[in-house]
């Protein structure tokens, strides 16, 4: 682990700012899958899929709509060697692109980052003295939760409120009487949605992800390969999401309980994985996190028809 530790971590922590430097599925359809897929027993496994979402998706604390990335993405590494960087980034890629998520440009300004550093905690805070608008503007209770992590990471993304139509709300200032006599404003700023579209019918509000962030802990990577790493980065850094819990293992396998499951986890992104990320990035720009379950236990239903041959409206 020391060898790989020395060649895959960076000599230097170079700046954030600078330009941003396909294994088979360990799943294979079950004897009696398609009937699963055709059938009434799909309403079952249904059931076991929306249970498991349901554990790994964080749920907003409001009836806000679920975050993503509408945004390109653009990816950029961090204290990572260059030609390790290099195939994790293009890894990444493959996977957001494979979810429906857009690639920004070469030379574009970075908007989620993938570090695997020496001393997690330690980075962590250099990370918020030196580089401090990766957090954007996190409460406090967001940036204690990304804090407290797991052993071997840190993650959090940092989402913006926009109109449907993309805009970002202004901040305008709601003028009060300050009781001065005077009258002063004590004032306080509010957000103004000034979208140009809206309706009854149609929610005016969506989440933009617009940084994302992985810090892996170098001496808990537990001989975790580049494939798995990246795509545990992508699970975190494209959705909101838990890790799996220990206590409480997944019904289908899944890259999220890497650090909690190792012997268990899969290869690389699980056909529940994908599911998960193709179904948030199918929903509309409004759609509750909720909507997340019923989404990956119909995207899991297509792959594996997909995967088995089965033509679902011809079945059905």
């Amino acid at each position: 682990m020391r060898t790989l530790a020395k060649a895959i971590i960076g000599a230097t922590l170079p700046a954030l700012c600078a330009a941003p430097a396909t294994a088979q599925s360990n799943e294979t359809p079950a004897e009696g899958n398609s009937i699963v897929v055709i059938g009434e027993a799909w309403e079952k496994e249904q059931e076991k899929i929306e249970d498991q979402s349901k554990a790994l998706i964080r749920p907003t604390r409001t009836s806000a709509p679920v975050a993503r990335y509408f945004d390109s993405l653009c990816l950029t590494t961090w204290n990572i060697s260059e030609r390790f960087a290099k195939v994790i980034q293009q890894r990444i890629e493959a996977n957001a692109e494979e979810a429906g998520v857009k690639l920004a440009e070469e030379g574009c300004a970075p908007n989620a980052l993938v570090a695997i550093v020496k001393d997690v905690e330690t980075d962590f805070e250099r990370l918020k003295d030196e580089h401090s608008y990766v957090f954007g503007d996190l409460k406090k209770y967001q940036l204690a939760r990304a804090e407290r992590g797991a052993s071997a990471v840190r993650s959090w993304n940092v989402v913006q409120s926009r109109g449907r139509d993309g805009q970002p709300f202004q901040s305008i200032e709601i003028g009060i009487d300050g009781g001065t006599g005077g009258g002063q404003s004590a004032g306080r700023d509010v957000a103004l949605n000034q979208q140009t579209s809206g309706g009854r019918l149609n929610d005016t509000v969506r989440r933009d992800m617009i940084m994302s962030v992985v810090l892996f802990d170098i001496d808990a990577l537990n001989g975790a390969s580049l494939t798995q790493l990246s795509d545990f980065a992508t699970m975190r850094l494209l959705a909101q999401t838990y890790e799996a819990e220990e206590d409480s293992p997944p019904q289908f396998s899944t890259i999220l309980s890497l650090f909690t499951d190792p012997i268990g986890t899969p290869p690389e992104l699980s056909r529940f994985d994908k599911a998960m990320l193709q179904g948030l990035y199918s929903l509309p720009a409004s759609a509750r996190y909720t909507a997340m379950y019923e989404a990956t236990s119909s995207s899991y239903r297509k792959l594996l028809a997909d995967e088995l041959g089965v033509d679902l409206e011809s079945a059905e």
